[in-house]
């Protein structure tokens, strides 16, 4: 089996080159020495020719290129233009999905977001960062996306189910929560972040409360490498939508459907930080 991996220097892609299969890494970013022995093309998205060549040696498609968003305490620039988003998240997305379609790939893996049901949030906060809460999301609740970035996800769930249903593609929706680089891989990143920024200080309220968030979206690096493989090997055709987070005790995106599904046995718990 050989997978083809969009936004392959990313947070979550460069995490992938652990992944027991052979692979190709596809990113706009020049190659790095940490994808020295790994087979890395530069490229962008609007590349269809280098995509579609390239794609053709491969069975899966794991997409996680987007135009993100980082609205978090100066993560960024906050939200890109709708033209960004639309260009890159809707057009570009629907191009790759078709290529992929032509070439009879086998499963298309789509990086989506919590923040798909991201507004459930902001509406119970902060009740809902804390211990005990009794808030549980999961893909059969109603979507209540939470920003532009957001609504352009959707779509690409959306494609996804539309085209499993045309032509019976294999598609495998994540809806990741929170996933930090490797020097951060804790639920201390955010609020550790915002101290280093000089926007509160240690162990304050603001501190404690971005603690307690993502004690709640935490998804440690080696549990994400597990579910990607999981769903890479699962025997389940069809369309579906997996959450992507630890088995953290303040979640409030509900994991059982994935565990069962997938015999995802996450290994880490935020509480434990």
């Amino acid at each position: 089996m050989k997978i083809f991996i969009t936004g392959g220097a990313g947070t979550c892609g460069r995490i992938l080159k652990d992944i027991e299969y052979d692979k190709i890494f596809f990113d706009k970013k020049d190659k790095t020495v940490e994808f020295e022995n790994l087979e890395y093309i530069k490229g962008n998205l609007s590349d269809f020719d280098l995509i579609e060549d390239k794609i053709s040696s491969c069975d899966v498609l794991i997409h996680l290129a987007a135009e993100d968003y980082y609205p978090d305490f100066k993560m960024g620039s906050g939200e890109a233009s709708w033209n960004d988003y639309s260009y890159t998240n809707i057009d570009l997305t629907r191009e790759l999905f078709e290529i992929a379609i032509k070439l009879n790939i086998k499963k298309i893996i789509f990086a989506s977001t919590h923040r798909v049901q991201g507004m459930y949030e902001k509406i119970y906060s902060p009740g809902i960062y804390q211990i005990g809460h009794k808030f549980k999301f999961d893909h059969n609740n109603e979507v209540c996306p939470d920003s532009i970035y957001a609504v352009t996800k959707l779509f690409g769930e959306n494609l996804g189910k539309y085209y499993s249903i045309k032509y019976g593609i294999d598609f495998k929706c994540v809806r990741i929560c929170s996933v930090r680089d490797e020097e951060n891989d804790n639920p201390l990143a955010y609020a550790e972040y915002g101290y280093k920024q000089g926007l509160w200080k240690k162990n304050s309220n603001q501190y404690i409360a971005q603690l307690n968030r993502l004690k709640g979206l935490w998804q440690s690096r080696r549990d994400f490498l597990q579910l990607i493989e999981r769903i890479v090997e699962t025997k389940e055709k069809g369309f579906e939508i997996f959450y992507g987070l630890s088995d953290n005790d303040r979640r409030w995106f509900d994991l059982e459907y994935t565990k069962k599904s997938l015999k995802y046995k996450p290994l880490d718990n935020s509480e434990n930080y």
